[in-house]
């Protein structure tokens, strides 16, 4: 299992940026985040122009400086989209809930 802050390839301080952006854009509009065994981590979102154009620039980044991670976009059963990073330790502080 990885801890995204450990092997993303940005320096420290574009690190703290995309840090401080995912804890600010993203991670207040998830509706929950989910636990998947013990490699990867779910989060749901409600279907939201803005949202969704998040969710795709956050895995379009993330798959530039954290290849090593895997991040895919899905709807959820109840229509919501599913950001699913897998190949992580779901308790690294970056995927914590705010």
């Amino acid at each position: 299992m990885l801890d995204p802050e450990r092997i993303c390839t940005l320096p420290p301080d574009a690190l703290d940026e995309r840090r401080a952006w995912i804890r600010r854009e993203l991670l207040p509009h998830a509706l929950g985040r989910e636990v998947l065994g013990e490699d990867a981590v779910a989060f749901g979102f409600r279907r939201e122009p803005e949202l969704e154009r998040a969710v795709a620039r956050l895995v379009e980044l993330e798959r530039a400086c954290c290849s090593a991670i895997d991040f895919s976009v899905e709807e959820a059963t109840d229509g919501a989209l599913r950001l699913i990073v897998r190949g992580v330790d779901p308790s690294a502080p970056i995927l914590a809930a705010p």
